[in-house]
Parts: C-alpha cells; sequence; structure tokens
C-alpha cells in the first residue's frame, strides 16, 4: 500500500469534499473546506493547506474579535503578534475559533516550547452569549489534545479567575500562581 496515496485520495474524495446534509453548510476555499452543522452539530475544519507562513488574515481577525467581545478592549496587537509569530516561527503553536454557524464564539492558543516537556494555553476566551455552554472546555480539551499529539507531555495555563474552575473540573492542577504587574511610565 501507498500511504501517501491513499492520504493524499482520502484528503481529496472525504476531506476536501465532504457530503452536506440536512442543517449542514460545506464552506470550500481555496486552502481549506469547513463544515458548518445547526448549533447542536458538529463544526470544524475536514481539510486544509495551510502552513504556517499562510493563515488567513481572516482567521486571526475572528479570533481577535473574539478576544475583544470576551475580553473587552483592542486586542488587534495581539493578532499582529500571533500573525508575526507564526510566520517567523512555523511549528511553535496554533491558534483556534470555534464558530456558531458563520458566527466566532469561542477562541485560543497553544504555544509549543520546543525541548520542553512544556506546551501553554493562552487566551482563551468565549463571548458571553455562548458562555456556559461547553464550548470554552471543548476548545481546551481541544488544545491540550493537540499539545499531546505534538509530544507535549505538561500544559501551563495562566488562568482568570472565571477559567478556574473549569481546568479544575478538567483535571488541571494549580502548582504556582503568577502577580502581574504594571510599571507606571514614570518608572520606566
Amino acid at each position: 500500500m501507498d500511504r501517501d496515496a491513499v492520504l493524499a485520495a482520502f484528503d481529496e474524495q472525504v476531506r476536501r469534499h465532504p457530503e452536506p446534509g440536512t442543517g449542514i453548510v460545506v464552506e470550500r476555499g481555496v486552502a481549506t473546506t469547513r463544515v458548518i452543522a445547526s448549533p447542536d452539530g458538529w463544526s470544524g475544519v475536514t481539510w486544509s493547506d495551510l502552513g504556517g507562513t499562510d493563515v488567513d488574515a481572516a482567521g486571526v481577525d475572528a479570533l481577535v474579535r473574539v478576544h475583544d467581545q470576551a475580553f473587552g478592549g483592542d486586542h488587534s496587537a495581539m493578532g499582529r503578534s500571533i500573525l508575526t509569530d507564526l510566520g517567523d516561527r512555523p511549528g511553535a503553536g496554533e491558534a483556534f475559533v470555534a464558530y456558531a454557524g458563520a458566527t466566532p464564539v469561542s477562541s485560543g492558543r497553544v504555544s509549543f516550547h520546543v525541548g520542553t516537556d512544556f506546551a501553554s494555553l493562552w487566551g482563551g476566551g468565549t463571548v458571553r452569549a455562548w458562555r456556559g455552554r461547553g464550548v470554552f472546555r471543548a476548545l481546551v480539551s481541544h488544545r491540550a489534545a493537540r499539545a499531546a499529539a505534538a509530544g507535549f507531555r505538561y500544559l501551563q495555563v495562566d488562568a482568570s479567575a472565571d477559567s478556574r474552575p473549569i481546568l479544575r473540573r478538567l483535571g488541571f492542577v494549580e502548582v504556582a500562581e503568577t502577580t502581574p504587574y504594571t510599571l507606571p511610565p514614570d518608572l520606566g
């Protein structure tokens, strides 16, 4: 069996061309195929030909939009930073956006600390109208699975007070605490 040929056939026949069904929309782009199901169904990217340097800015824009809504403020600088990191350090991390239909409702990132046992989860947030529905929990689980598949043994999360109870229920254990400080401009 030619493994590469079988994978190429599977990608072309199944991943790039999933079967639409009742309440399911299939969106095909040049480099991605996405399945969008009814609110109770599964949605996700079934195929992509994206590398670290050609991630679409619309995806990062959606991630930034979720952060703006979930946490308040302007997170466009974070979006620029993510695009720079993906271009400068391919494979150093991944970013995810969960959608309800065509609307981005939750997002988060995972950073891979190459040469260590640790990966870090960052920026997990869900817009208020979608909180309490398990979207954040699913996104944490997905990022944890991606880190495990990449060979990382531990996850580091700098969690907010809102996220800590959810993470504890998922099995996370607090081993340290960070204390953020802001240096006043006149002392810098």
